[in-house]
């Protein structure tokens, strides 16, 4: 199974990726100008993974809220 990799703002991201000399992984089966750096879940910083797929752990901990429209 391959890992499941995410842009730094949380959003999963599943393409070909291609790693550097110095060790990023980006986007793409190559480097390009195009490319965006992808971390795995667990390399997020703190506030990105509030952006990212819950883990099996954190499944369905985070509720939509409910506007109260004060009616029956």
């Amino acid at each position: 199974m391959a890992d499941k990799y995410y842009f730094v703002d949380g959003t999963p991201y599943s393409g070909p990726t291609c790693k550097l000399p110095d060790g990023r992984i980006v986007s793409g089966a190559t480097y390009t100008t195009e490319s965006r750096r992808v971390h795995l879940r667990d390399d997020l910083p703190e506030q990105s993974t509030l952006n990212a797929v819950p883990s099996a752990g954190r499944a369905g901990t985070r509720r939509k809220k409910v506007k109260d429209d004060g009616g029956e």
